[in-house]
């Protein structure tokens, strides 16, 4: 039988509702059914396992760790608990390092990655009412409980090695041809592979970051100032005397937003109350904060030096360099080649007042 047509069964057979072999868990004659996994694989595993390409993935209480690909050209990717949430990182063939990934459902992404690096595993269940027992073998170093079966209206056979401790497939094979086979499988004691991680994340500046802040930053013909603090927010860019000007004031749940004319240096309140959120993303300084985050994977250090008067880490890549604070994470130089593309000239964290708005 081809390569390809093996494929193929596999696939067809995946496609089958799991539904057609309920009669078999219902009869008891097959036991290593849905629920049979679902009460066994309760603790960490590690499983490897080949079908065209390489899929690893480990499961922690600290987290999980999922890779796919072909020898050296894997893609990685590790969801690390934190707290009742989960920050994710990625590193792909030619990345040295992981980065992190602004993702905002990173824990429904791991349990859904965790779930379709296991289905093929499961893929016995959707022939389970015709299974014959056929033996007992090891594969992976695991005792694995042997079934056949024949397809209708084909000359094909179908055999299955299930791990008995957990009851999932580690190998299929569709006549003389491995469709997939599993080479480790661990179950308890598992760690999260040894990764280094790019530090200065958007997860270490939420982090970080936590309370006041006042920051200046002066761009090409701009300048660009934000403050945070309990009462509110303010963000001012212009140039020079023209200089536009808002304010986000608290107002019990949400945030009523009051703005200068530059002109005539008139105050005008919005009507209608502004949500945090609202108020948040009007705070478009904030993505020189951040500038780095996107390039996280490329980043080389490239030794210290002090913006601002803080101490900051200086990374490089593809001739663009960032200065990052060590204390906050916050971006606070970018330079392209020899040009200066924005540069903080002042950043506090405490004692942070709002200038008056009317």
């Amino acid at each position: 039988m081809s390569v390809k047509r093996a494929l193929a069964l596999t696939l067809v057979l995946l496609a089958l509702p799991l539904a057609s072999c309920a009669g078999a868990q219902k009869s008891g004659s097959f036991p290593y059914g849905e629920a049979y996994i679902d009460s066994h694989l309760t603790s960490d595993y590690w499983i490897v396992y080949k079908s065209g390409q390489t899929v690893e993935c480990r499961r922690t209480d600290e987290g999980y760790y999922y890779a796919t690909g072909s020898g050296e050209q894997m893609t990685e990717q590790l969801f690390i608990k934190n707290g009742e949430e989960y920050t994710m990182y990625e590193k792909n063939p030619f990345f040295a390092v992981f980065a992190e990934q602004p993702v905002a459902n990173a824990k429904e992404m791991a349990e859904s990655m965790m779930a379709s690096s296991l289905s093929l595993m499961k893929v016995h269940l959707q022939m389970a009412h015709t299974l014959k027992k056929a033996g007992s073998e090891i594969i992976a170093e695991r005792d694995c409980a042997k079934y056949t079966t024949a397809l209708e209206h084909s000359d094909a056979s179908l055999t299955y090695w299930i791990d008995k401790e957990t009851g999932l497939c580690l190998k299929s094979a569709a006549g003389a041809m491995t469709t997939f086979e599993c080479t480790k499988f661990q179950t308890g004691g598992v760690t999260l592979p040894e990764a280094e991680v790019f530090e200065y994340g958007q997860a270490y500046i939420d982090s970080h970051l936590t309370g006041d802040y006042w920051i200046v930053y002066t761009s090409p013909g701009a300048t660009t100032e934000c403050m945070r603090t309990d009462m509110g927010y303010y963000y001012a860019t212009g140039s020079g005397e023209q200089m536009n000007e808002q304010w986000y004031i608290k107002n019990g749940e949400g945030y009523t937003l009051y703005a200068k004319n530059p002109f005539s240096g008139a105050y005008n309140e919005s009507p209608g109350v502004l949500t945090k959120e609202m108020a948040e993303r009007a705070m478009a300084a904030t993505q020189y904060m951040n500038m780095h985050v996107v390039s996280a994977a490329i980043l080389q250090k490239d030794g210290s030096e002090t913006i601002a008067g803080r101490d900051c880490a200086k990374y490089t890549a593809s001739g663009t360099s960032y200065w990052i604070d060590k204390e906050t994470g916050v971006c606070l130089k970018q330079a392209q080649s020899a040009m200066t593309t924005f540069e903080c000239t002042m950043f506090q964290t405490e004692g942070v007042t709002l200038p008056a708005y009317q």
